[in-house]
């Protein structure tokens, strides 16, 4: 791999990671999801030592990550009768953003990016559901 691509994905990886929305109470969700899971798992206290090793636990568990185009319903026959070739249109725009799903559950939203040879997903906006309740 020459230089100069090296270098150019290391600059498209780095914006990529970059936060692009800030969220000013990101700090005070996290407290109260580790306390909440603290109780949950009997901690007298979220600072225990106890916590901390259930908290990393926990999150070193992976989760399914997918990129979602389009979405839309097709009858089973016309299913059935794809073959090589043949094509499925969508009502999507093709500048319309993709949505980024952890667990079946969409948490943000993004553009593609292509770094080297492989696809990529730029976050553009993360889905605030604390507003939605």
């Amino acid at each position: 791999m020459d230089e100069d691509l090296a270098k150019a994905m290391e600059e498209e990886m780095a914006r990529a990671m970059a936060p692009t929305q800030k969220r000013p109470d990101s700090e005070v969700q996290r407290n109260a999801m580790e306390e909440e899971m603290a109780m949950a798992m009997g901690a007298s206290s979220p600072k225990s030592a106890d916590f901390d090793a259930q908290r990393r636990a926990m999150l070193s568990i992976k989760t399914p990550v997918t990129v979602t185009l389009a979405r839309k319903r097709e009858s089973l026959q016309r299913i059935l009768d794809l073959i090589p070739g043949s094509m499925l249109t969508f009502d999507t725009h093709c500048d319309e953003p993709l949505t980024l799903e952890a667990g079946g559950h969409p948490i943000a939203t993004g553009e593609t990016i292509k770094i080297g040879d492989k696809f990529g997903l730029r976050i553009r906006e993360i889905i605030d559901y604390s507003a939605q309740e």
